[in-house]
């Protein structure tokens, strides 16, 4: 078996048991509503309609983010091709008017650029697979909502004077997430805490019951979401 062949079958199983595992805590979450009276019902509805409504939202973001991305890289790519091309023909015009010494040092210096691209990717790869494997100790909602932690913090990440990556504020990577995870305002980039069994969240945040913004999930920030999410005032569903 081929060592793709290998890594996709591993990645069907992962993501084989996420989904039994979401169909085991669906399972389990019905079987406390039905245990319920109708009032502990009815706010642990509203909590789910909430929870929906931040997934959906994260989801969407997600898909935006994606997509900017792909145009980045798109245009970054044409960019460095038509750059290519130009240089090509400047080194051809050269040779052929005899100039070897402005040819030879346009190709070295052509060389040097993509030799110090490329070490640059190297170090932001190490940085990327640092922060993933810290994010990894965290109990994210899902890959979408570890991909909108990844993609707010990687910015955040300087080398001290050994080459380590730490925070800017000079936290380790560590302590910085133990902070970013307690913040009430990000509760639901999260799986949600046990409740306390009084109907209401651990985190005691209330829900909004109506006449409030108005403003589509979809159209706001992703601060914004995140925000309203914690403290339970997204826009109601109809």
């Amino acid at each position: 078996m081929s060592t793709e062949d290998s890594g996709k079958k591993e990645e069907q199983a992962k993501k084989d048991a996420e989904a039994k595992t979401e169909a085991e805590r669906k399972a389990e979450a019905a079987r406390k509503l039905d245990a319920m009276d109708p009032e502990e019902r009815a706010k642990a509805e509203r909590k789910a309609e909430v929870e929906q409504a931040v997934k959906e939202a994260l989801a969407d973001l997600k898909g935006k983010l994606d997509s900017s991305y792909a145009a980045r890289d798109e245009a970054l790519k044409k960019v460095a091709e038509f750059e290519a091309k130009q240089r090509e023909e400047e080194l051809k015009r050269l040779e052929e008017a005899g100039k070897h010494k402005e040819a030879y040092e346009l190709r070295e210096a052509t060389m040097k650029a993509e030799l110090d691209t490329l070490k640059k990717r190297n170090v932001e790869l190490s940085r990327d697979q640092v922060l993933r494997a810290e994010l990894a100790q965290l109990d994210f909602r899902s890959k979408r909502t570890q991909d909108i932690a990844f993609g707010e913090i990687i910015p955040q990440l300087i080398q001290d004077a050994d080459g380590k990556w730490v925070h800017r504020s000079g936290k380790d990577i560590g302590d910085f997430l133990a902070d970013y995870a307690a913040d009430e305002e990000l509760a639901f980039l999260f799986k949600p805490k046990a409740s306390s069994g009084t109907g209401t969240s651990s985190s005691g945040s209330t829900t909004n019951t109506g006449g409030g913004d108005k403003t589509s999930v979809f159209k706001m920030s992703q601060a914004e979401v995140l925000k309203r999410a914690a403290a339970g005032k997204l826009p109601q569903r109809r």
